[in-house]
């Protein structure tokens, strides 16, 4: 999401609101705001997803693979694996948190 917004000290910056993605780009970086998230911490990425997923009106395939690439950036030391397939195992048990969220 760094590409697209930022967060600090309050003040959120992000691009103009013209897709899917850069919706729930403003969401998340909302939720950091009001929740004071760290946004390099990786437990409060993604209490901050599971905020935004509770709270967007509209839930797309491209938010998901957006939300799910961004987590992927936050992985606590781990790399990221070569085949966007593979999951390691506690990542999948945070996302199908995240995909539960109604």
């Amino acid at each position: 999401n760094s590409k697209y917004s930022s967060y600090s000290n309050g003040i959120i910056e992000i691009a103009p609101i013209t897709s899917d993605v850069l919706y729930s780009v403003a969401l998340h970086e909302i939720s950091h705001a009001i929740s004071n998230h760290d946004p390099f911490d990786f437990n409060d990425e993604i209490k901050a997803w599971k905020w935004t997923k509770k709270h967007a009106l509209i839930w797309t395939n491209n938010i998901q693979k957006s939300m799910e690439e961004d987590l992927y950036t936050h992985l606590p030391g781990g790399p990221i694996p070569e085949d966007p397939n593979v999951k390691p195992k506690w990542m999948q048990d945070c996302l199908n948190q995240i995909k539960s969220i109604k």
